[in-house]
């Protein structure tokens, strides 16, 4: 499923393509145009850029909105 970078939200689940490792949306970075994702086996954050995205991820899992 392809998501826009700008259209992610935290609690997404993304899939890197080349080593298959899934991380977890955290937010957006207010001053640059990059986001945090946390590793779930690891629990590592990283912070990724937009270009970074489009090439190297792929949503697992949207973000459900808990009410």
């Amino acid at each position: 499923m392809k998501v826009k970078f700008q259209d992610l939200t935290a609690g997404t689940i993304l899939r890197n393509k080349r080593n298959g490792k899934d991380f977890k949306v955290i937010g957006f970075l207010d001053d640059e145009p990059k986001i945090e994702l946390e590793n779930l086996e690891t629990k590592e954050v990283i912070k990724v850029l937009d270009r970074t995205y489009e090439r190297w991820y792929s949503v697992e899992k949207l973000a459900t909105v808990e009410e």
